[in-house]
Parts: structure tokens; C-alpha cells; sequence
């Protein structure tokens, strides 16, 4: 493992802050339709939907025949000139990404928590019920490759296979009752660029507990998240794959 700490080039590719909702029954999801300075969130002015599909069968022939498929709005995405920064207006939630490059987690939990504002505003959430903090690090490793000097749980081969591993994906879903969370960590290489292999370090951590929209808690909740996922990316890496950031 590695020794937690600051890293100037830290290999963030998305940093994500998600909150899910449950709204009041009168809410339609044509409230989110607007232009975005009307919802306060002027600096995202780019906008798609939200699609949700769903299938029908039919039982009365020998085999299963999808005879419906229907797609619903479940919301807007909003993105800023650059595509840099990126918010969901969800029925069932929120959602606010960073891309690359990455600042830092108190300008990210800032902006998050102005456009969580607008989103509450309109939406005008009953409780939250789910919030999550998710950074998906992509790392680029220089060859030749030992894996057990890239990370901590490094995939292998049994010990009489002697074969090298061009490709993997793991992924582990625990619970850290000391913190509340549940942690969703995916490792996967399947990618070589430059002479370097893509390695993904996706780290997914969310505690599920009801709040109050207003609730000044969340926000010390997703601070506790952060420091949990720190805590698992530097268990996940060692010292020498964290070298290659700093």
C-alpha cells in the first residue's frame, strides 16, 4: 500500500458527486426543461436529455417477442462550454461530475453544493436517501509490467500457469461499518497506448441514510466519503505506482 497523500498529478479522470432523491408526486420532469439560466446554473449552458427505456413481452408463442419499447424523460443534462464540468437534473436525483482536469475536492464539493441549490429550488426534494461520491482514475503504467508493484490485489494466474495477463476486470463491493458506506472498487486493464498500459482504478463509495434537503450533514457526510475513498485508493496502489503522479 501506498502512504496517503497529496498527488500534483493525481490520475483523476471523473470526479462525481451524486445525491438521489424522492421528490413530490406533483413533480414532472418538464420542470428541468429550461434554459439554464432560468435554473441558476447559467455557466451550463449545454443541454441533452435523459432517456430511460423499457420493454413489453409476449408469452403466447414459443418464445418471448419484445413487442413494446417505450423510452421516458428522466431528466436533463446540463454541461459548461468546455464540457468540463457536467450536472444531471433526475428525477430521482442529482448529479454533479468533473472531468480533466481535476482541481481539488473543495472546489469541487463547492460547486456541487451551489447547483444542488438550484436543483432543490425546483425539484423541492422530499429527503435524500442515497449520497454518493464516485472517482473513476485512469493510470498509465510504463512497460514492462510487474503487477504486484502496480497494485496491492493484482491479478495473477495460478502459480503453474505461467502466462502474462493482457486484460483483466475485477470488481468488489464491500461495507465499512465504522464509516457507514459501502465501497464499489473496479480495477480493469484492457488498453495499451504509447507503450504504457490504461489501467482503471474506479472507486464508487456511497452511504445510504435518509436527510433533510437543507441538512448541512451531507456535506460532512460526503467529506467522510472522500477521506474512505482515499483511504482505498492508497491500500489499492503502492508506493511506486503513486510515485508516478506526485
Amino acid at each position: 500500500m501506498a502512504k496517503i497523500r497529496h498527488l500534483n498529478n493525481a490520475p483523476i479522470k471523473e470526479a462525481i458527486i451524486d445525491f438521489r432523491v424522492v421528490l413530490p408526486e406533483q413533480m414532472a420532469v418538464v420542470e428541468f426543461d429550461r434554459d439554464s439560466r432560468e435554473l441558476g446554473i447559467e455557466y451550463y449552458p449545454n443541454k441533452s436529455v435523459l432517456r430511460q427505456g423499457s420493454f413489453g413481452f409476449r408469452l403466447d408463442s414459443e418464445l418471448p417477442v419484445v413487442h413494446d419499447h417505450q423510452q421516458s424523460i428522466q431528466g436533463y443534462r446540463y454541461s459548461s462550454v468546455d464540457d468540463a464540468q457536467v450536472i444531471q437534473f433526475r428525477l430521482n436525483g442529482f448529479t454533479f461530475s468533473r472531468l480533466e482536469p481535476y482541481q481539488n475536492w473543495e472546489q469541487l464539493k463547492q460547486e456541487a453544493e451551489n447547483i444542488w441549490e438550484s436543483y432543490r429550488k425546483i425539484a423541492r426534494p422530499c429527503k435524500i436517501t442515497r449520497v454518493a461520491t464516485r472517482y473513476i482514475n485512469l493510470m498509465p503504467i510504463p512497460f514492462p509490467i510487474v503487477w504486484k508493484d502496480v497494485l496491492t490485489a493484482a491479478p495473477r494466474f495460478p502459480r503453474n500457469l505461467k502466462q502474462d495477463v493482457n486484460k483483466f476486470y475485477n470488481q468488489i463491493v464491500g461495507k465499512d461499518e465504522a464509516v457507514n458506506a459501502t465501497s464499489i472498487v473496479t480495477q480493469a486493464f484492457d488498453t495499451i497506448a504509447e507503450n504504457q498500459a490504461q489501467v482503471i482504478l474506479d472507486i464508487d463509495v456511497y452511504t445510504e441514510q435518509d436527510f433533510l434537503p437543507g441538512d448541512m450533514e451531507i456535506w460532512d457526510c460526503l467529506d467522510r466519503l472522500r477521506d474512505f475513498k482515499n483511504k482505498i485508493f492508497f491500500n489499492s496502489i503502492t508506493d511506486k505506482t503513486a510515485e508516478l503522479f506526485e
